[in-house]
C-alpha cells in the first residue's frame, strides 16, 4: 500500500508550478466532448481522452431519500463489466454508505487489476477489513489530509489534485455528527478538461479552505455541486473564484426532484441535472473561462451590422430581458434573463446575471442578489433596478407594487438595497419599472399611463434636494397613443432618449428603436427611427449604450430563441453620430 502525507508548503509550491504551466491550456476541443454518466447520488463515471474515472459510485444503499445504483449496475460494478469495464481510477470522497461500500470497492479492484483507488485513510481503514485486501493493497493510495490541506497525485496517467474539506454539518442534539468525517474533493484532469467533485462538502462552508487553492490559474471546467449549495455567497464564490464552465447538480433526492429542479434553476440557471440512474450525457465545453479576457467579455467588436453579443454567455436560449449594463470602468456587467416554463421549471422566473473582471480575467456568470432590470449610475457607485420585493421588515404582499430600488457599492459588493418609494409618493404611477438614469440623477422609467397600449408610458423624475420629484409622463410625441412606447434609455447628459415603439406598423411590427433629442428648453424632438440594419421585421427593444459611447446594445426577438442581445457600432448609426449634447433651441 502506498501512503502519501501532506507537506503543505512543499506541496503548494510544486502545485503552483504545475498549474502555472497549464494556465493557457486550451479548453476541450469542440469535437471531443467529455462523456458523463450519472450512477446515483454523488456517483459519476467520467470518460474523456481515452481515460475513465469513477467517483463515489461504489456503494449499495442510498441514505434515507437518496438514490442508490440499480441492481443491474451493482452487478456490473462488482464484476467490472459493461460501462464500468476498464476504469483507470476510482475516487472516494468519504466513508458514508451512500458514497462508499468497502465490499463493492474491493470486488471491483479484484476484477479490474489495472484500476487504482485514491481515498482518505478513514476509507482505506474500512477497506482493510475486507477479505482479500492484500490482493489490492498495492493499488490503493491512502491520503491522510486534514481540512484545508491539499496535494497532487498522478495515477495511471491521470493528474488529480486532492483537497481535504470539512463534510457539511449535520446536527443531532446540538452536536455535528459529521465533525470527524474527512471529506476529500478531487480535481481530475482528463485531457486538459478539469472536473471538481466536492463530495459532501459545500462551497458555502468551505470558502476559507477553498480560497487557499490557486483557482485563479486553474479555473474548473465542470463542477459537481450539492443541490443545496446555492446561497448568494456560494454563487458569488463559484463565479468569481472557481469559474466553472458547467455545473452538475448532485445528491438530489428523487422524491423532491421536481421541486429541487426549480430551486436549482433559480440559483444556477444553466446547471445540468440528471434525472435517472445511468443517464449519460456528452458535455461539450463551449466557453473558455480559463482565460476570458478583454473588454466587453472579450468579444470581437461589431461594425455597422448588428451582431449577436456573447453567444452562450449573455445571449442564450432564454429570454434576455435587458441590455447588458457595464460599469463605467468596464469591469462589471449585469443583465436580466427570463426563463419561461419548461421541463425543469413549471413556473417562469427571472434572474439578474453578473460577471466581474479581476486581474484581467472575467469570472463565470452567476446569479446576482438583485432581481429586476438594472443600470449603473454614471460614476459606478450605485445600481438602480426595479423590483416588487417587500420592504425590509414588511410582510410579502400578493400584489406588491414594483418600484425602483438603489444599492451602493461597498468594496467588491453592494449594500442592502433601499426603495426610492416613487410609487408610494405618486400612487397614480401604479408601478415603476425599467429604470435608466442620467448623470445628474434624473430617472426615466416605465409606469402606468392610461390610453397607451398595455397602459405603459415613459416617465421622468428629477432628483431635487436628495429626493425625487413627482414623476412626469413624457409628452405625446414620445408616449404616442395608442401605441406601445417603452424600454427607455437616457443619455448620461440627457441629450437624447432611446426607446422602443410599434408606431410604424403595429399590425405587422412589434416594435422598433427610436430616438428623440432633448432640447435646451426641456422639450423633445419628434422621434426618429434608428432605421436598418438596427431595426428589422422582428421586435427590437431594451436599448442601451455602452459607458464609452462606442456601442449600441439592444434585444431582438428571434424565432425559437425569444430575445437575444445584439450590439452594433454606435458610430455606424447615422442618427446617433451627431449627438454630442443638447441642442440650444427648440424647433417651432
Amino acid at each position: 500500500m502506498r501512503r502519501t502525507t501532506a507537506i503543505l508548503i512543499a506541496a503548494a509550491a510544486v502545485l503552483a508550478a504545475c498549474l502555472a504551466e497549464q494556465e493557457n491550456t486550451p479548453p476541450t476541443p469542440a469535437g471531443d466532448a467529455p462523456q458523463i454518466t450519472y450512477v446515483a447520488n454523488g456517483g459519476f463515471l467520467l470518460e474523456h481522452g481515452g481515460k475513465k474515472v469513477l467517483i463515489d459510485a461504489l456503494f449499495e444503499a442510498g441514505a434515507g431519500a437518496f438514490l442508490a445504483p440499480p441492481q443491474e449496475s451493482l452487478g456490473q460494478l462488482a464484476e467490472a463489466r459493461g460501462p464500468f469495464a476498464n476504469v483507470d481510477l476510482l475516487l472516494v470522497t468519504h466513508s458514508h454508505t451512500d458514497h462508499f461500500s468497502p465490499k463493492l470497492a474491493a470486488a471491483y479492484l479484484r476484477n479490474n487489476t489495472r484500476c487504482q483507488l485514491i481515498a482518505h485513510k478513514q476509507v482505506v481503514d474500512l477497506s482493510r477489513r475486507e477479505e482479500g485486501f492484500a490482493q489490492i493493497r498495492d493499488r490503493v493510495h491512502e491520503v491522510n489530509l486534514e481540512p484545508g490541506a491539499h496535494e497532487r497525485l498522478t495515477v495511471n496517467g491521470i493528474a488529480v489534485d486532492v483537497l481535504c474539506l470539512a463534510h457539511s454539518p449535520y446536527y443531532v442534539n446540538g452536536h455535528d455528527v459529521n465533525e470527524q468525517e474527512r471529506n476529500l474533493a478531487f480535481i481530475v484532469d482528463l485531457d486538459r478538461t478539469r472536473f471538481l467533485h466536492l463530495g459532501d462538502a459545500t462551497v458555502e462552508n468551505s470558502m476559507a479552505h477553498l480560497s487557499g487553492f490557486p483557482f485563479d490559474t486553474t479555473p474548473i471546467d465542470v463542477l459537481f455541486l450539492g443541490y443545496l449549495d446555492r446561497s448568494p455567497a456560494a454563487r458569488q464564490f463559484i463565479g468569481r473564484k472557481i469559474k466553472p464552465s458547467r455545473i452538475i447538480a448532485m445528491h438530489v433526492p428523487p422524491a423532491q426532484l421536481a421541486e429541487e429542479l426549480q430551486n436549482m434553476r433559480r440559483a444556477y440557471p444553466y446547471a445540468v441535472v440528471f434525472k435517472q440512474s445511468m443517464e449519460r450525457r456528452s458535455l461539450r465545453i463551449e466557453i473558455d473561462f480559463r482565460n476570458l479576457r478583454g473588454d466587453y467579455l472579450g468579444q470581437t467588436p461589431p461594425g455597422a451590422t448588428p451582431q449577436e453579443f456573447a453567444r452562450g454567455i449573455v445571449s442564450t436560449y432564454d429570454q434576455e430581458h435587458s441590455a447588458p449594463a457595464f460599469s463605467p470602468d468596464g469591469n462589471e456587467v449585469f443583465w436580466t434573463m427570463n426563463r419561461l416554463p419548461g421541463p425543469d421549471n413549471e413556473k417562469p422566473f427571472n434572474s439578474v446575471m453578473t460577471m466581474q473582471r479581476e486581474n484581467g480575467r472575467w469570472s463565470a456568470p452567476y446569479v446576482s442578489p438583485f432581481v429586476g432590470m438594472l443600470v449603473f449610475s454614471a460614476d459606478g457607485r450605485r445600481v438602480y433596478y426595479s423590483s416588487n420585493r417587500p420592504h425590509p421588515g414588511a410582510a410579502v404582499q400578493e400584489n406588491q407594487k414594483e418600484d425602483i430600488w438603489v444599492a451602493e457599492r461597498r468594496g467588491h459588493d453592494w449594500s442592502e438595497p433601499k426603495c426610492l418609494n416613487l410609487v408610494a409618493r405618486s400612487p397614480e404611477v401604479r408601478f415603476a419599472a425599467g429604470p435608466t438614469i442620467a448623470r445628474n440623477g434624473t430617472l426615466y422609467f416605465m409606469g402606468y399611463a392610461s390610453g397607451l397600449q398595455a397602459n405603459v408610458g415613459i416617465f421622468r423624475a428629477e432628483l431635487m434636494g436628495g429626493e425625487y420629484s413627482k414623476p412626469e409622463l413624457l409628452p405625446r410625441r414620445i408616449n404616442l397613443p395608442p401605441f406601445l412606447n417603452w424600454t427607455p434609455f437616457i443619455a448620461p447628459d440627457e441629450s437624447y432618449l432611446l426607446f422602443s415603439s410599434n408606431r410604424r406598423d403595429p399590425d405587422h411590427d412589434a416594435g422598433d428603436l427610436y430616438i428623440s433629442r432633448r432640447l435646451a428648453d426641456g422639450s423633445w424632438t419628434e422621434p426618429v427611427s434608428l432605421g436598418e440594419p438596427v431595426n428589422s421585421s422582428r421586435q427590437e427593444r431594451l436599448p442601451g449604450v455602452s459607458p464609452d459611447g462606442k456601442y449600441l446594445f439592444f434585444a431582438r426577438d428571434m424565432p425559437g430563441r425569444d430575445d437575444d442581445v445584439y450590439w452594433v457600432s454606435a458610430a455606424s448609426v447615422s442618427v446617433l453620430r451627431p449627438l454630442t449634447g443638447p441642442a440650444k433651441k427648440s424647433p417651432k
